[in-house]
């Protein structure tokens, strides 16, 4: 009678374990990694955005950096006996454009620096009720990944200090996040 009360008991924590619905640290974080694979860890430029143009004498350090890693060319013409600096789009910078949905929709963007996931979760309070919905708050770390090789060009690393892994890594997130009939969601991923 005990084994089959003890085996009984492994069952039922073994189909909880699966069970979406339950808040572990695998359903929050496929929760929060179902928001985050919709967010663009981008500037905010569009293929569209181009061509953009520059005085000579004062370029953007962001194109020059991206023309340095072939993103964009660059060419020089004379405006009104002025210098001045065009920047269009590379085939390869249009290739570099962001791999999800956006939560917002809008064109895609390029010069993507790749993808943020969960690093981990570092706690997470224990479900309660508000509202007739099960929420929960979850603190956890991001980080990104799948960079492209030009991402670790230091002249792109100085020109888009926003976009380094460390600034990531380095701050922890709070969410709240509420059950649906997908599991656990972040209020503003619940349409999806």
């Amino acid at each position: 009678m005990l084994r089959r009360s003890i085996a009984l008991s492994f069952l039922l924590l073994a189909l909880a374990g699966c069970n979406r619905k339950t808040a572990t640290n695998g359903n929050l974080e496929d929760g929060l990694n179902h928001y985050l694979s919709h967010l663009q860890p981008c500037p905010g430029y569009t293929a569209s955005s181009f061509p953009m143009t520059a005085y000579a004498i004062s370029p953007r350090a962001d194109l020059e950096a991206l023309a340095s890693v072939g993103l964009v060319s660059k060419s020089t013409f004379l405006v009104n006996g002025s210098d001045q600096i065009r920047y269009d789009i590379t085939e390869k910078g249009r290739k570099s454009t962001f791999s999800g949905e956006s939560l917002k929709g809008g064109e895609p963007k390029v010069f993507c620096f790749g993808r943020i996931e969960v690093g981990h979760i570092t706690n997470f309070t224990e479900p309660a009720e508000a509202d007739g919905m099960h929420v929960t708050r979850v603190t956890y770390t991001r980080k990104l990944t799948h960079q492209p090789s030009w991402a670790d060009d230091p002249a792109v690393q100085k020109a888009f200090t926003n976009y380094a892994p460390a600034g990531y890594e380095d701050k922890p997130q709070t969410s709240g996040m509420i059950l649906t009939s997908e599991g656990w969601r972040l209020p503003d991923d619940t349409d999806r």
